[in-house]
């Protein structure tokens, strides 16, 4: 896994894993993962996440129906095998991922999920993403999506 956030032709911030090891790195400073945070990765590596729930040791339970953005969702709690927890919603009418909240250490970190558009191989993508960091909220607006273009090993070192 690869992402590359870049803003004005610079890159903001990249993460990198080659599947086994990794490591972030912004404002051009480098931390590689520890071995926890490369079990995370681990996890959160692939496509859809999602489809692993109930074949790799996740344990999920639906917490009942909220509202997000005036539509109802399912809330859904999900502690991954790592041991960390998330909470997802996924709209009732649509069947899309709205809302994600996990709670750490460090806080909550919310994450929104809008405009999806059909994208690579025909799977629907959330065009914008809204996250807080802190006091503030980012948003994160797609271009496009791309799986597996110009793909290197040198990509991954």
């Amino acid at each position: 896994m690869m992402l590359d956030v870049t803003a004005m032709g610079q890159s903001f911030q990249k993460i990198v894993f080659n599947g086994t090891t990794g490591y972030m790195s912004a404002q051009g400073q480098k931390k590689d993962f520890t071995p926890e945070e490369a079990k995370e990765y681990a996890e959160q590596a692939r496509m859809t996440e999602e489809l692993d729930y109930l074949s790799a040791g996740y344990k999920i339970e639906l917490k009942g129906i909220e509202k997000v953005d005036n539509e109802d969702a399912y809330m859904i709690e999900v502690t991954r095998p790592s041991g960390g927890k998330v909470n997802e919603y996924y709209q009732v009418k649509s069947g899309l991922k709205v809302k994600s909240e996990q709670v750490d250490e460090e806080g909550t970190q919310t994450t929104y999920y809008l405009d999806y558009k059909p994208g690579a191989g025909n799977l629907m993508y959330p065009n914008l993403i809204k996250q807080n960091m802190g006091p503030q909220m980012m948003e994160l607006k797609f271009q496009s999506v791309e799986i597996n273009t110009n793909v290197s090993e040198d990509m991954f070192k």
